[in-house]
């Protein structure tokens, strides 16, 4: 049998030893969580950097857009269909990898009938054109899609105008939610 302070001594002992495992524990847990926010941090600021020039890039080319759009009537489609417009989108976003899964949540929504400020260019156009919006959002860690999206709408064989980009950046995760929205032309049908 041990004396009372040798089991004194064992006592501490483990008590110390204890309390220096729970110390390394949470040490080494700590590290990791700083590694895991250092790399979030840096890649929101990398993404950040490119939202900044995507977004430098659409105020350069505003005015552009509207200036080539009398240019562009032979690209006009004669009839319009919701559903052909939907799946167009829909397979422009998933050819550059915007899939329909939880991830990605991935949304396509059409206006028929978008209502445009009186002083706009494209109130006017509206008597001339039927113009429909198109609103997408999707949530990405890899901006060079959107620039593909807006690319393979720019190389459509029909008049696409992207009116709006707009990104969200959620604290604490490495994605970004984007919305983009854009203008499809149709002309109007003569009713007769």
């Amino acid at each position: 049998m041990l004396n009372r302070k040798m089991s004194n001594y064992i006592f501490y002992a483990s008590i110390a030893g204890i309390a220096l495992i729970i110390f390394i524990a949470r040490s080494l847990m700590l590290g990791n969580m700083t590694d895991k926010t250092t790399n979030v941090v840096t890649q929101s600021r990398f993404l950040q950097a490119q939202i900044d020039v995507l977004e430098e890039i659409v105020a350069e080319n505003r005015d552009i857009q509207d200036a080539h759009l009398y240019d562009l009537y032979d690209r006009v489609p004669i009839m319009y269909k919701q559903s052909e417009l939907s799946n167009y989108t829909i397979a422009q976003l998933e050819l550059i990898g915007i899939t329909e899964d939880e991830e990605t949540q991935r949304e396509v929504r059409i206006d028929d009938e978008p209502t445009f400020p009186t002083e706009s260019e494209y109130s006017t156009l509206k008597e001339q054109f039927n113009i429909v919006r198109v609103e997408v959002y999707f949530n990405t860690m890899d901006v060079t899609e959107v620039d593909s999206f807006i690319d393979a709408l720019y190389e459509s064989e029909q008049v696409f105008i992207v009116s709006a980009i707009q990104y969200s950046t959620p604290d604490g995760v490495n994605y970004i939610g984007v919305s983009v929205d854009f203008l499809a032309f149709y002309a109007i049908e003569n009713e007769s």
